[in-house]
């Protein structure tokens, strides 16, 4: 495992380091992370991947997963094109700074990998759904809720505007009896399941 200076480490691949504060509560989140697996649906170049693999290999060193569906893609509203150059980045990263082998790459379509994982398997998921529709919110979601265990962390990014479809799905789908949402740390909501 890598060394877990986050700031040098990110520093490292990112020359940009507007993302610090989320690195942070990521990294946090993923070292008090005591058991279950650690998932990151839309990893992209792998900023939170890194995070998140520092973080449990100081603290429990659970298993790190990075699900992405790396084909290329339109995104219609700022017409990015996401490509297999992105995957590379991706990979390079994490050989940059020692972690190819601490990250589990998962190449498929976020509801299909769901199918993966076991009810209540989930530790720590953070997803960064970028700029997002309701209905993406809603399968993606769904598709992962269940999977996160007793006690694990479901962990959102906001985007810069903040995500009403976001806000929408945890006010009518995360019961309260179920779900206990915490505060909002760096742009990440992060609710708690009971």
């Amino acid at each position: 495992m890598a060394t877990d200076n986050l700031e040098a480490t990110l520093l490292a691949v990112f020359e940009d380091m507007r993302g610090h504060a989320k690195a942070e509560v990521l990294h946090k989140l993923a070292k008090a992370t005591i058991g279950g697996d650690i998932l990151e649906i839309g990893s992209h170049h792998g900023f939170g991947t890194i995070a998140l693999a520092l973080g449990t290999g100081a603290g429990y060193k659970l298993p790190v997963y990075a699900v992405d569906y790396n084909r290329p893609t339109i995104v219609w509203t700022t017409e990015t094109l996401y490509s297999q150059q992105d995957r590379f980045v991706f990979f390079q990263n994490l050989i940059d700074v020692g972690l190819c082998a601490d990250v589990n790459v998962v190449n498929l379509p976020m509801s299909r990998a769901a199918r993966a994982w076991d009810a209540g398997s989930v530790g720590l998921l953070f997803w960064d759904p970028g700029l997002t529709v309701e209905g993406l919110v809603i399968d993606v979601l769904d598709a992962w809720a269940t999977k996160i265990a007793p006690e694990g962390i479901l962990a959102i990014n906001d985007t810069e505007a903040g995500d009403l479809a976001v806000d929408r799905y945890i006010e009518n789908n995360l019961d309260e009896a179920t779900w206990k949402r915490l505060r909002t740390r760096a742009g990440v909501r992060i609710v708690r399941r009971r």
